[in-house]
């Protein structure tokens, strides 16, 4: 079976009409689902499954963050395999098919936004042949049908399944690679790294990106890294204010300061 077969209905059943909802599948969901997870094509033969509570882990040397692989029909994973949560893509619409007619001649299309006001909005479309008087009576019938019944004549488009995990082996067709993972330490109690979100703005002319990067301090080196940033303990209570102030920069600066007690 194909992780995409096993996961069809369940995702279908979360799915809204919100544009980029994207359904998930994270640590408690996952752990009831294991042992039908190591029974589909993609996971079957890992020597190991194990399901993740973090983003990121150690293997004693060095923090390990989890990577986003998009199934394909030609991916499986083998030897060790640490997940972290499953989700379903955005749903992606043809151009050619958005306004072909799903049911009775008739659709309702995905939400789009108007480019000026940004708006949400969606169209019902009916197909009317001109060369016959219309009937009035058959047209209402049809609207009440489709204002009755969306989710049958909504235009359906294309989702893809994206993994998160650490991956020891990722197979790609004939394409075999190996990850030197080491040792996953799964002490959530007593880790070894604290993690930071970082924002880093670049100015292009008239334009400005904004990334964001996670950087990893020793766990012994957070009280003094928190106080050197001038940050609460609580990061949730500085969100927005403090953390947008940290910058890749900041972090690796203060790695290169302490090198000596890294060492």
């Amino acid at each position: 079976m194909k992780l995409q077969e096993l996961l069809k209905d369940l995702f279908e059943e979360r799915q809204d009409s919100t544009y980029f909802n994207t359904p998930e599948l994270s640590h408690n969901e996952l752990e009831l689902m294991k042992e039908a997870l190591m029974k589909c094509d993609e996971f079957k033969e890992a020597t190991e499954l194990v399901i993740l509570a973090t983003p990121f882990v150690d293997n004693g040397k060095r923090p390990i963050k989890t990577d986003t692989i998009k199934i394909g029909d030609n991916v499986k994973f083998k030897n060790r395999v640490y997940l972290y949560n499953i989700m379903e893509t955005p749903e992606m619409f043809d151009p050619k098919t958005l306004y072909v007619p799903v049911k009775n001649g008739a659709c309702i299309t995905p939400v789009q936004y108007d480019p000026i006001t940004f708006m949400p909005h969606k169209q019902i479309l009916l197909s009317v042949n001109v060369e016959q008087e219309m009937d009035r009576k058959a047209t209402h019938d049809l609207l009440d049908d489709i204002l009755d019944n969306p989710k049958e004549y909504r235009v359906k488009g294309m989702r893809g399944i994206l993994v998160r995990g650490i991956f020891e082996t990722i197979v790609n067709g004939e394409t075999e690679t190996d990850y030197d993972i080491g040792t996953i330490n799964l002490d959530y109690n007593n880790p070894k790294y604290y993690s930071v979100t970082c924002l880093d703005n670049k100015v292009s002319g008239d334009s400005m990106t904004i990334n964001i990067e996670m950087k990893f301090i020793p766990v012994e080196l957070k009280e003094e890294f928190l106080e050197a940033m001038k940050l609460k303990d609580d990061f949730s209570k500085t969100f927005g204010t403090g953390l947008n102030n940290i910058s890749p920069k900041d972090v690796d600066s203060f790695l290169n300061e302490h090198k000596k007690i890294l060492l």
